[in-house]
Formats: C-alpha cells, sequence, structure tokens
C-alpha cells in the first residue's frame, strides 16, 4: 500500500448501514469527469462570472490525451439562470457523453439533459417540470438505455424518482417513476445480521444512491436501488440507517469494488466504507484522511482489502 501503514478502525457504534450510495454527492456547483477510452479527459463544471452581465453556465473541457484542452460552453446554460450539479457519463456503445444537470427556471429547479455527438451539443431538453425542485441529478448508461435519477424536494419532503430513456435516441422509455422507499425496512447501525430487506445487488444492476437526512433529531438515511436494462427497470432496492452524527455526507458511492459491493463515504477526516456479501452487511471500518492519504488513496486501499479477503 505505497510503503505506508494506515490503522483501519472498527466503528463499534456504526454499521456497513453507515455507507450507501453509488454516485459521488458533489455539494453544489461541483464538477464531472470522465476519461474516455482514448484517454480524452471530459470534464463540465460550473463557471460563474461577475460585473454587470453576471451568469451562471456549464463549461465543457475536453483534454485529449497529451493535447490542447478544448474549452466550450453547453449551449442553453450562457445566462444569468442557475445551472448547478452537473454530471455526465459515456455511452459504452457509442462512446458519446450524456450529461445531465438541474436548471432553475424561475420557479423551480428542473433536471435537463442533453449529448455531445463529439462536435456539438443536442438541444437541452427537460427530463420533468413538475411541482418542487428536481436537484441532484445521477446517470449511468448501460447497453440499450440511459438511466437518470434525480430527488425531488417539495414542501421541505425528500422523494426519489427515476427514468429511462433510449440511447439511441434519448427518447423516453420508463417513467419517470417514483423509487418507492417507505416499503423498506432500514438495516440497522448494528450491520452484522443478515438483511431481510432486499437479495444482494446483480453486477448488472446500475446502481443509484441518494441520502435522506430530516431537519430533526431522527437519524438521517441512505437509499440505494438498481436498475436494469430488463427484465424490469428497478431491482435491487435497500434502506439503510445513518449515525446521528453523520448530517454532513460527502464522496459518497456504492458499487463492486475489488469484487465485493461496498458502500462508502466521507465524514470530517474519515473515511468509511463496509461491505454487503449473502444478504449481510460486514461492520463498518474508517481511515483516517490526512495530508498523505485522500480519499482516492483510501479507496484503492479498500480495493485491495476487499481483493484479498472481502472484509478485512
Amino acid at each position: 500500500m505505497h510503503g505506508r501503514r494506515h490503522r483501519i478502525h472498527h466503528a463499534q457504534a456504526l454499521s456497513a448501514a453507515l455507507v450507501a450510495g453509488i454516485v459521488l454527492v458533489a455539494p453544489a456547483y461541483a464538477g464531472s469527469r470522465q476519461l474516455g477510452a482514448d484517454g480524452t479527459l471530459h470534464t463540465v463544471d460550473v463557471q460563474t462570472t461577475g460585473g454587470r452581465n453576471a451568469s451562471v453556465a456549464l463549461r465543457y473541457t475536453r483534454q485529449p490525451a497529451g493535447g490542447t484542452p478544448v474549452i466550450t460552453i453547453v449551449p442553453g446554460t450562457e445566462d444569468a439562470v442557475t445551472d448547478r450539479e452537473p454530471a455526465i457519463e459515456i455511452d459504452p456503445v457509442s462512446g458519446q457523453l450524456v450529461l445531465v444537470w438541474s436548471r432553475y427556471d424561475g420557479n423551480n429547479y428542473n433536471v435537463f439533459l442533453s449529448r455531445f455527438n463529439g462536435t456539438s451539443w443536442s438541444a437541452p431538453s427537460a427530463v420533468l417540470k413538475a411541482a418542487g425542485d428536481d436537484v441532484e441529478p445521477q446517470i449511468r448508461i448501460s447497453a440499450h438505455y440511459v438511466h437518470v435519477s434525480w430527488k425531488q424536494v417539495l414542501n421541505s419532503q425528500n422523494s426519489f424518482y427515476r427514468q429511462s430513456f433510449l440511447s439511441t435516441t434519448l427518447a423516453p422509455a420508463y417513467g419517470p417513476e417514483q423509487v418507492r422507499t417507505s416499503d423498506l425496512w432500514p438495516v440497522p447501525t448494528e450491520g452484522s445480521a443478515a438483511s431481510a430487506t432486499a437479495p444482494d445487488p446483480s453486477p448488472s444492476d446500475e446502481i443509484f444512491s441518494a441520502v435522506d437526512i430530516p431537519s430533526g433529531p431522527d437519524p438521517g438515511r441512505c437509499h440505494i436501488w438498481g436498475v436494469r436494462d430488463e427484465p424490469v427497470p428497478i431491482g435491487y432496492r435497500e434502506c439503510l440507517y445513518l449515525p446521528a452524527y453523520a448530517r454532513a455526507v460527502s464522496s459518497l458511492e456504492a458499487g463492486w469494488l475489488g469484487g465485493r459491493f461496498t458502500v462508502s463515504y466521507v465524514v470530517g477526516n474519515r473515511f468509511h466504507y463496509a461491505t454487503r456479501a449473502n444478504g449481510a452487511w460486514s461492520p463498518t471500518r474508517f481511515l483516517e484522511l490526512t495530508a498523505g492519504l485522500s480519499v482516492n488513496d483510501a479507496r484503492w486501499i479498500v480495493r485491495e482489502l476487499n481483493a484479498r479477503t472481502g472484509t478485512d
């Protein structure tokens, strides 16, 4: 492990239920990156300009391997309206870049979708315009569909939605529909007992996640769900309690890491992680993040540990 020794802690009061989610949970206005098969680094982030003609736009940077970066503005975002939370994914079939983000229309935030064909972006199209704010969009692309999920905030209540589009045309295929969460019994923070709420997720699932942290004393929850092309859109679903102290979560991910389904997130300077196998969650462990140990370093360490032993 880079010749360094790292302490791995067992969080006795916590569990694998501390963590959830596949997608990076980033603050508003953060960017998204994808590395293409040809070595090109694609980045979409938020560019804010001040002054009399202030604007907030999405900036697309294409950095070829060993070449000069090309920077453009995503059409339809170069105005005073707020565009935020961009997320991009590369279509594994066409190699084209697909972008989702949240945009304010003067009344609410709505999720928009656009695709870059190598030369230009398609006109932004609203995934759904409904009451409340649609924020924190996530995107996964499988062999046939572009899967999009997001959080809707209405009257201070959070709910989660998803919709799938044909990857060839971006025409709607499934949804939009609300992801059911109220029927799930949250995995307790002990995490060692077998979970009866869901079967193990399948590697064929496209994993999404979201965090719901109430304003009161109740513990927050992480919701994880898997979307498949066939035979039904939503397969795996699970809900996990967060401990009371985890009110601000970052770098939240869930997916297969080193051959094990792993959930992880950061609170403060600790990188928490746990694994799920045969219906049971392992105890949560954490690595101390330091100037010499980044989140990516911690994730690499966990990947190696999973590949060797699965949980330890």
